[in-house]
């Protein structure tokens, strides 16, 4: 009677491992298959926020003195679904001296301030207007 209930025991908590472990492959097949969806049929919906992105910052007058290298979406390989952009601006000015110009001239123009950080080989901004962010990374 003892050994009954113990195999049955055993046999039940197979079973349910296997419905475990099938649950767990089939939502990770879910998961694949959307973000490969993802970026097969959202790169419209990518390049027009692009064309977005790149119509606010040409609205802002003091980025002409800077250099656009690229707008991109941020780490996109460590994501399958991402709508993050961020533009990668080049200078030749002092970048500590040009990013405070940018800083009060976002200020002075109804942009927010959401985060400002100083490196030794870069300087950071992130400002937030409406719905888009301006990310500034010299």
């Amino acid at each position: 009677m003892r050994t009954l209930i113990i195999a049955t025991i055993k046999k039940t908590s197979q079973q349910v491992g296997k419905i475990i472990s099938y649950t767990i492959l089939v939502l990770f097949f879910c998961w694949l298959i959307a973000g490969i969806g993802y970026q097969l049929l959202g790169q419209k919906d990518i390049q027009e926020r692009k064309a977005g992105m790149l119509n606010v910052l040409n609205e802002i007058d003091i980025l002409d003195q800077l250099t656009l290298e690229n707008i991109h979406l941020v780490q996109p390989a460590k994501a399958l679904i991402s709508y993050k952009l961020t533009a990668y601006f080049t200078t030749e000015k002092n970048k500590s001296t040009f990013i405070k110009q940018i800083r009060d001239y976002l200020l002075n123009n109804g942009w927010e301030i959401v985060l400002y950080r100083e490196h030794p080989q870069s300087v950071f901004l992130e400002a937030k207007r409406y719905l888009y962010l301006y990310y500034r990374d010299i």
